[in-house]
């Protein structure tokens, strides 16, 4: 933190493909956007850049198909 590193992806939040890396994709009636299920390894941001992406398990919204 002294430097400027912040951690990158949190259990329940929006997937977002700028600083996530989606590991598996599972579906889920209790969601209505891709949300990150479980952080399989933490991503790492610089200030503003991205210095790793968080690897992760996502939610999907289960589709009729």
């Amino acid at each position: 933190e002294r430097y400027g590193m912040a951690p990158v992806g949190e259990k329940g939040e929006a997937f977002d493909p700028a600083k996530h890396e989606a590991m598996v994709h599972v579906p889920s009636d209790e969601v209505s956007t891709d949300t990150v299920a479980d952080v399989i390894e933490v991503g790492y941001m610089l200030g503003e850049k991205l210095i790793r992406p968080a690897k992760v398990a996502v939610h999907s919204p289960k589709t009729d198909n």
